[in-house]
């Protein structure tokens, strides 16, 4: 499991955070938000927090989405789950 930074940004105080793994639970568990977290933090949130539920989608070796048959034939893929991230307001 690994954040993804190429496909990471953040855009004032929200952030999207991209976790890569093998499967939909690796990207989903406890481990993986934590790992957003932490990365939002060296992205420079202080607090940062969840806004809202992750969504994952299938990728090839080369990170482009995949869907259908193209899910079908592609011999390597792995789960990426983008986590929603805003910095906490005190």
């Amino acid at each position: 499991m690994r954040v993804v930074e190429a496909a990471s940004e953040r855009t004032g105080a929200k952030a999207t955070v991209v976790v890569e793994g093998s499967n939909v639970e690796v990207v989903r568990s406890f481990e993986a938000r934590n790992l957003a977290l932490e990365h939002a933090k060296k992205m420079g949130m202080s607090i940062p927090g969840f806004c809202g539920s992750a969504w994952t989608v299938w990728v090839d070796d080369s990170g482009k989405e995949l869907n259908g048959d193209d899910f079908k034939a592609a011999s390597t893929k792995v789960c990426r789950a983008s986590y929603p991230i805003q910095e906490a307001a005190l």
